[in-house]
């Protein structure tokens, strides 16, 4: 990969330092991202929409996440998976921030949807990227531990939320979600820097046809988008049946974490049940990643 640094040694203390960042990053995000059951019902006590509006605005955020990953894989390799953090943690903030003024309800498909959607995106593919750069012979457990996070992050983080909401209001909330996301530009700091020569161009300028021809700005601009759009994983079909079936997994995976807390509502559970129940489904996902990482090694 391009992006590599050069001031640190593989599994070394400060790989898992990085790894324990990854681990933050993640139980934000997805402490968040898992708690829009608890902001469906507060979205639809504000602005009084059907359940399907309602249910597009956290669902735009988790698609957004997942659809920006080639982009945002791409910006790890050419800016560095640090600055793509610290821009993710800033949308985030802006985004969720936003939220908190919106009085609008299709602004929130902008301000949440669109905003803190991309923004966890550069995060949560940052935080994945910058692992094989600081791991070797324990890369799979590294894996493990950090997407852990997005599980052990969601019992918490809904229950904070749903208490939150209870004593002060959804607004307040937002707010204070939105200076917890700048965590996640401090957690940045811990990942390697981008190395100054991109291996892609010292190739070209070896090769004696490149070696004295000035490129015009269209032909820099379109090697450049030769270089984000790389198709080339898809020619191994294993890649490609994983990919594709992962996208329909995706289609229902997110589902309950939108629509479990209301549903619970409407059976007059408790408060301090419904939150954590929206918890349980991430926790044993990603126990279980933990433990298949650690096997793997």
């Amino acid at each position: 990969m391009t992006n590599c640094s050069k001031d640190f040694n593989y599994d070394s203390r400060r790989s898992w330092f990085v790894c324990g960042s990854s681990f933050v990053v993640q139980f934000i995000i997805f402490g968040v991202h898992s708690s829009v059951g608890i902001f469906f019902i507060a979205f639809g006590r504000e602005f009084h929409r059907s359940e399907s509006a309602t249910a597009w605005v956290g669902s735009l955020a988790f698609g957004i996440m997942f659809f920006l990953g080639p982009l945002t894989t791409a910006l790890c390799e050419h800016l560095g998976c640090r600055v793509v953090t610290c821009l993710g943690g800033l949308l985030s903030f802006v985004g969720l921030l936003s939220t908190s003024f919106v009085t609008n309800f299709t602004l929130l498909y902008v301000t949440y949807g669109l905003l803190w959607g991309a923004g966890t995106s550069f995060c949560y593919f940052a935080s994945l990227v910058i692992l094989p750069l600081h791991f070797r012979n324990y890369l799979s457990l590294a894996y493990g531990i950090a997407i852990a996070g997005a599980g052990l992050g969601v019992p918490p983080m809904t229950l904070a939320i749903n208490q939150l909401i209870a004593h002060y209001d959804w607004r307040v909330t937002m707010r204070i979600l939105a200076g917890i996301s700048l965590f996640m530009c401090v957690a940045s700091l811990s990942y390697g820097r981008l190395a100054h020569v991109q291996e892609q161009r010292v190739q070209l300028e070896k090769r004696d046809v490149f070696k004295h021809l000035e490129f015009g700005v269209l032909h820099k601009l379109k090697l450049r988008s030769l270089e984000f759009l790389n198709f080339s994983p898809w020619k191994n079909k294993a890649f490609a049946v994983w990919a594709i079936s992962l996208t329909f997994i995706a289609f229902g995976n997110f589902i309950p974490f939108v629509f479990l807390v209301s549903r619970h509502a409407q059976y007059s559970l408790s408060s301090t049940v419904e939150a954590p129940i929206s918890g349980h489904p991430r926790k044993a996902e990603k126990v279980s990643a933990t433990g298949a990482g650690r096997l793997r090694e």
